[in-house]
Parts: structure tokens; sequence; C-alpha cells
């Protein structure tokens, strides 16, 4: 009895050891084959993630060799593939790292290229890192971070800008530009009003000059241009003493503006106290409201009007 339990639990670790050398074996031993049966290409990617030793090569689909080594290098990952020929392989080949399958697994895609020369053994090929899901997920995170400090840098910048505006001093400063650009474009309107004769006129002239040089350009041809400028130069002086009369009007009419707003920026006006005095718009608000009370008691109640004729009261 005790010899054939000996031999059951020899049997046993016999065929425990066997599969543990088969795993072993299909797992240290996959790609290895001998080194005549492979052409050797060598492939630089960017990067090789997931890539392992025995990893299929495919063309266009159908497996044709596998990965041998891998090593980096400074320009990226340099790996070796083994290929069972090369007659179809050019050198604008493109290999791709791609992903084997949706669980997990690396391949090599090469797409074979279509120059007229094919690739020797040795050769080196520059592939590229096709994208997965981890690396899809990476970049999603990359970009989620990204977007939330910026985000955050913008959320600062924006309680920044609003404390610096809700001051009392900037908004003073605010309303009083505001104030100003107002006064401004009432004094432009103003001015185009009271000179726009003057500005018509100086534009005419302009025009007009501009006119005659386009109509002396265009019918003079190019053998009596000459001729026609020495015509038209005694007529020069007179155009430039037009414009030069122009400018004159129009140096006078910003001369006179001058004063104007001098005189309304000042508080001794009635436009000037309007714009400038708080106490003196109060005062005008109050008598208005005081006219719009007494109005209102006019039309309720009337006018009673006590007369006596002939006698002193």
């Amino acid at each position: 009895m005790f010899a054939e339990d000996r031999a059951a639990v020899k049997v046993g670790v016999f065929v425990v050891l066997a599969l543990i050398a088969v795993v072993l074996g299909i797992t240290l031993g996959r790609g290895i084959q001998f080194e005549a049966a492979w052409q050797p290409v060598y492939v630089i990617f960017p990067q090789a993630p997931g890539l392992e030793v025995g990893d299929p090569v495919t063309v266009n689909g159908v497996k044709r060799g596998v990965v041998l080594d891998f090593r980096n290098i400074s320009q990226g990952v340099l790996v070796k593939i083994g290929m069972d020929h090369l007659d179809d392989i050019m050198l604008d080949a493109r290999p791709v790292l791609q992903m084997l399958e949706i669980t997990g697994g690396r391949k090599v895609e090469i797409f074979p290229g279509h120059s007229d020369t094919p690739v020797r053994r040795g050769d080196t090929l520059k592939g590229k890192t096709g994208v997965d899901i981890p690396m899809m997920l990476a970049a999603t995170y990359r970009f989620i971070d990204s977007t939330a400090r910026v985000l955050s840098h913008l959320d600062q910048a924006v309680r920044r800008l609003n404390a610096t505006i809700l001051q009392p001093a900037t908004l003073r400063q605010l309303q009083g530009t505001v104030e100003n650009l107002q006064r401004l474009t009432m004094n432009l309107d103003r001015f185009f009003d009271e000179h726009q004769d003057q500005l018509q006129q100086t534009l005419q002239s302009t025009k007009h000059l501009v006119a005659r040089l386009d109509t002396l350009l265009r019918q003079s041809p190019l053998d009596t241009l000459l001729g026609n400028l020495a015509k038209t130069s005694t007529q020069l002086p007179v155009l430039v003493q037009q414009l030069h009369r122009s400018l004159q009007r129009f140096d006078t009419t910003l001369s006179e503006i001058r004063p104007l707003l001098r005189q309304l920026q000042s508080d001794q006006t009635l436009v000037g106290r309007l714009l400038q005095d708080p106490q003196f718009n109060q005062q005008i608000d109050t008598v208005l409201q005081t006219l719009g009370q007494l109005l209102q008691q006019v039309q309720r109640y009337g006018i009673n009007v006590n007369v006596r004729l002939g006698t002193r009261p």
C-alpha cells in the first residue's frame, strides 16, 4: 500500500514538473527561432509602452514576424524585429505600434510603402506609436488637469479684477471718465454744427484738387505729361493758396473752440455749474419740485382772487 502511494506521488510530481516546464518553454521560447530563419530589421519608435519580446509583426494585417529584442536609445526605443522575407517591404514603409486586443497586448503593424527600393537586412525604419485606450485616458487626464489649472487662474484673475473695479476710487474714476467723454462728445457735436460750412468748403477744395490731379494723370499720355504739368503749374499755387486758407480757417475754428471748452469746464457759467456744481443742481431740482407742486395745487383747487373796487381793505 505504501509503495503504491509513493508511486502515485512520484507520478503527480512528474506531471506537475512537466506542466511547469511546458509553460516556461512557451513563455520564454515565444518567438525564438533559428537566427537564419528571420530577416532582421530595426525600427525606432518614439515610445513602446507594453511591448514584449515575441509580440507579432504583421504586414497589412497578416502575421509575418515577431519582435526579437528592444532597448532604449537617445531617439526613443530601438526595436529589432524578425521578418520571414523583405521582398515586399519598401524603404518608405510605415511601422506602427498598435494595440493587439482590447484587453491588452501589442503588435507592430507595417504598411509596406510604394517606393521601388526594398528594405535590406539590418536596415532601420522610423516607426510611429499608435494611440490606444490607456494613452487616450492619459491624454484625457492631462487635458482635464490643464483645463482645471487654466480655469483656476482665470477665476483668480476675475476675482482680482472685480476687487479692483469695485473699489470706490476706481468707480469714481470710471464715472469721471464717462462724464468727460459725454462732455467731449457734446462739444464736438456743437463744433461740427457751428463750423459745418467751413469743413465742407475745406473738403470740397481737397476733393477738387484730387479730382484735377486724377484727370491729369488719366487723360495725359506719357509723352505729353511734362507739357501738361508745365501748363497746370500756374494753377497749382492757386490751389495751394486755397488749401492754405482752408487750413487757416480750420486753425481759427480750433482756437475758438479752446476758450469755449475752458469756459464750459469752469464753474462761472450756467452750463459749467450744471455740469460740475452738485449744490446748484440740487437747488434747481428743488425749485422744479416746488413749481410742480404749485401747478398741481392750481390744477386741483384753482386760483382764488379777491378783488375790491373803490374801497381800501
